[in-house]
């Protein structure tokens, strides 16, 4: 048994390596620039990001990671988007154009076939996951991990269009569009649930995260104008 689970475990491994080769930001006009030149983010890479990003967020905000799962926070970043490999990423950009209205329905069947090799037990774990992740009403999303984990993945996504993408002044009504529509209401509905369940300073370090994240946006010309948090 154990050397059949191995066995699954390295046939997810080889299908996983695809994540390499599948980039973000397709057809996004901001980042055509960075594109032309070879800099490309792929979606191991964004994964990788986002995982590292909290690796370092959970010491500097201490009561946030003791209110969370932080395992599972890894867990979720380090494969939310490995059903991409199969149909490629859809940018947020993009989405806010209409493409991708099956993106969900097609992610979580390739999810589910990219680990079937593994244990049922991880398999129905990461599709519960998904489930929530992808949830298409964030007011009833009510898991802490899962908002921690999709506030920090808008946060990395929107910061590498803000290093490497063209002018951002120039672009700032859609940096609004992309950020208010993916990462505010996360982050209100992530504070909404921290005070309900009895974290108030992990709520405090939420909203000097984002007090900061819009201060880093100022600098560079672009006055997020986010609902409040």
């Amino acid at each position: 048994m154990f050397a059949s689970e191995l066995d699954g475990l390295y046939d997810f491994t080889e299908k996983a390596y695809e994540a390499n080769k599948v980039f973000r930001f397709e057809g996004t006009p901001f980042m055509e620039t960075a594109h032309k030149a070879g800099r490309r983010e792929s979606i191991a890479g964004h994964m990788w990001s986002a995982a590292l990003y909290w690796l370092n967020l959970k010491s500097l905000c201490p009561a946030l990671a003791g209110a969370v799962n932080s395992e599972r926070v890894y867990e979720v970043l380090l494969t939310h988007d490995l059903p991409e490999i199969s149909q490629g990423d859809i940018s947020m950009f993009q989405q806010l154009a209409g493409n991708g209205v099956d993106k969900k329905a097609e992610e979580r069947r390739n999810l589910k076939e990219l680990s079937e090799s593994l244990p049922r037990e991880t398999q129905d774990a990461w599709l519960d996951n998904f489930d929530l992740f992808e949830a298409e009403d964030i007011t009833r999303v009510t898991d802490l991990t899962i908002l921690v984990a999709k506030m920090i993945d808008t946060i990395q996504g929107s910061f590498y269009a803000l290093t490497f993408g063209d002018h951002p002044e120039d672009h700032a009504h859609t940096h609004n569009r992309i950020i208010n529509k993916h990462l505010g209401g996360t982050v209100r509905q992530l504070i909404k649930e921290l005070e309900k369940n009895g974290h108030p300073a992990a709520a405090d370090e939420v909203r000097r995260v984002m007090q900061h994240y819009i201060t880093l946006w100022q600098q560079k010309g672009v006055d997020l104008q986010l609902d409040p948090f």
